[in-house]
């Protein structure tokens, strides 16, 4: 569970029911332009946290809270009636929920009222040999991949991308003449940026015409394994590995050409849990979490574009001792209101979220269990604007 370390002001539980209907794949692009009707929802602007408890059993909910409220710590439990029972990847577009489900699935959830109802899209049959491992926003978009990104004349495994609230999907598949393996996905300022394990490890393209990638010229860190990429304002950052070290790579030209910064100290790992978590850019920062699970130790490291290696650059280490024994950080979200990270231990049974208001500075423990009580963690966090 969550344990209590702060106060915490109920609002409110409110048992939500609801029905799940499949959609299906439209593979006309001409379908897939933004509606009217998605651009004049009103959104309110709300802080999700997405819940695993598959430690020992499903969570079936997610909490929500106002930005404006984060450092009260008041929270609101949606419980699911059906939907995902426990939740590994997340995003909000446009107030639109869609959600990938823990412990293997080809399904995407999607929620387009705050968590009452969901419908589902499933990609065709042929790609389910691998499950779905990454959901992003992106300027209005949302996008959906696996590990495996093919190219086009293989075809098993594209990505794909849908512009109208998840009602249809456009696929879009990767450049040149072999299939990638993505190790980083990230969207900033409506560009898709994917590290792989090919070429010179960076591509990106315009959300709005996804496949139609440009492909990094050179990468002269010699750090090419990426666990994690985060794009900003000034700069695309990566998270390499080697050895069972980690080494931060930086670009100050989309990802033309990743520099090396520096080493992370070699007790503390990238350990997300997940795919592309652990990290976030927001309010003009990128923020990097760290674990020494050995110590049960957390590190969160704050860089202004990845120039400054990590030795020089600022850090604080809040206590992560909620858990006996860490597994790693899971989830961080960075927004103008303040900082979080969730971290869990390496049972997967139990967890702890801390909050920064001061920009990284310190943190400190929420606690969420009178809201919710459940085994589990937060295993991932999106916010709408």
């Amino acid at each position: 569970m969550l344990r209590n370390v702060s106060s915490v002001l109920l609002l409110s539980i409110v048992p939500l029911f609801f029905n799940a209907n499949c959609l299906k794949l439209d593979l006309n692009p001409g379908r897939n332009l933004p509606l009217l009707l998605s651009a004049n929802r009103p959104i309110i602007p709300t802080v999700y946290l997405f819940l695993d408890g598959s430690g020992l059993n499903a969570a079936n909910g997610l909490l929500r809270m106002k930005p404006s409220a984060l450092s009260d710590g008041d929270a609101e439990f949606v419980r699911f009636n059906n939907g995902p029972s426990n939740i590994d990847e997340a995003a909000v577009v446009d107030g639109v929920i869609y959600a990938i489900e823990a412990d293997s699935s080809n399904i995407l959830w999607i929620s387009r009222n705050r968590g009452r109802d969901w419908t589902s899209f499933e990609p065709p049959d042929d790609n389910e040999d691998e499950d779905l491992s990454r959901v992003l926003g992106c300027e209005g978009a949302v996008v959906i991949a696996y590990d495996s990104f093919s190219i086009e004349s293989e075809g098993d495994h594209p990505a794909y991308a849908s512009y109208d609230d998840g009602r249809s999907f456009q696929k879009f598949y990767a450049p040149g003449t072999e299939s990638l393996t993505i190790q980083g996905m990230d969207c900033h300022s409506g560009n898709l940026y994917v590290a792989s394990n090919q070429g010179q490890h960076l591509i990106w393209s315009s959300v709005q015409t996804p496949g139609q990638f440009t492909l990094a010229a050179s990468h002269s860190s010699t750090y090419e394994t990426y666990e994690g990429l985060i794009a900003g304002d000034d700069a695309s950052i990566g998270v390499a590995e080697m050895n069972g070290d980690n080494y931060l790579n930086y670009s100050l030209n989309y990802g033309k050409d990743m520099q090396y910064s520096g080493q992370f100290p070699v007790n503390y790992r990238f350990e997300p849990s997940g795919a592309d978590g652990g990290a976030d850019f927001g309010a003009n920062y990128t923020y990097i979490s760290m674990a020494d699970t050995l110590n049960t130790q957390c590190r969160i490291y704050k860089f202004a574009n990845g120039q400054t290696p990590p030795s020089d650059a600022p850090y604080a280490q809040p206590s992560c001792e909620e858990v006996l024994e860490l597994g790693g950080i899971p989830a961080l979200l960075a927004v103008k209101e303040g900082v979080l990270v969730s971290y869990r231990s390496s049972d997967a049974t139990d967890g702890g979220l801390l909050l920064s208001i001061d920009g990284g500075l310190s943190y400190q423990g929420m606690g969420l269990d009178q809201i919710w009580a459940g085994p589990g963690y937060v295993s991932d966090m999106a916010a709408t604007n």
